[in-house]
């Protein structure tokens, strides 16, 4: 019996051990953020980061001759209208008219009368529904501001890609090169070791073999 209390005093000993709580401290800002980065021209123009002049001159190129993001600056300034054309319509219109009535009596007199009127008209039944085709345009405006700034930073984000592409093929290409030079130079100093016997037929294939790759 007093085993038993042992063994069941252990088990509850062990289970009430517990675990700790990792402790994870968040950074207050990021790991690359400087005061470069949080500069809102350099967040615009982010790839200048690079400090490549040619990749800006092709990235400026490209946002001003794409149609797309043409296009889509110029719903931003459709949008933008609109907004205004929706709170104008919330403001009271004004109305001035002119009258006249006369009788000419021949042939040496005329009399006339001239009225001038002016109102002031406020439709206050459409002022809610107004109201809501405004924050509907505004929602419009913004949503169109966005979907530019998507197509922007697309547009950017593929144009820079394509250009490190190109460089590193480019780097690739002058390495492949540079090998098949050092091969050539290696295969003919095989040939010439192998036709005065300082090397066998099989060192000269497999440097053939290896001009191949190249």
């Amino acid at each position: 019996m007093k085993r038993l209390l042992t063994l069941l005093s252990l088990l509850l000993a062990g289970c009430s051990l517990g675990l700790n709580t990792a402790k994870v401290t968040m950074p207050e800002s990021y790991i690359y953020s400087t005061e470069q980065t949080r500069n809102p021209e350099l967040q615009s123009r982010w790839w200048l980061i690079f400090e490549d002049e040619r990749l800006d001159s092709i990235i400026t190129f490209a946002l001003e001759h794409n149609r797309d993001l043409q296009v889509a600056a110029s719903r931003i300034v459709q949008a933008h209208y609109n907004i205004a054309a929706t709170r104008s319509s919330l403001l009271p219109s004004l109305g001035v008219t002119l009258q006249t009535e006369g009788q000419r009596t021949p042939p040496l007199s005329e009399q006339g009368e001239f009225l001038l009127g002016q109102g002031v008209s406020w439709n206050t039944a459409l002022i809610g529904a107004l109201r809501h085709t405004s924050r509907q345009a505004r929602a419009e405006y913004l949503s169109t501001e966005w979907a530019y700034r998507a197509l922007r930073l697309t547009l950017t984000h593929e144009v820079a890609t394509a250009y490190f592409t190109l460089i590193e093929s480019q780097q690739l290409l002058l390495l492949a090169r540079r090998t098949l030079s050092l091969r050539l130079q290696a295969q003919a100093l095989t040939d010439s070791l192998t036709r005065y016997g300082f090397a066998s037929g099989l060192d000269r294939e497999q440097a053939r073999s290896l001009v191949s790759e190249a």
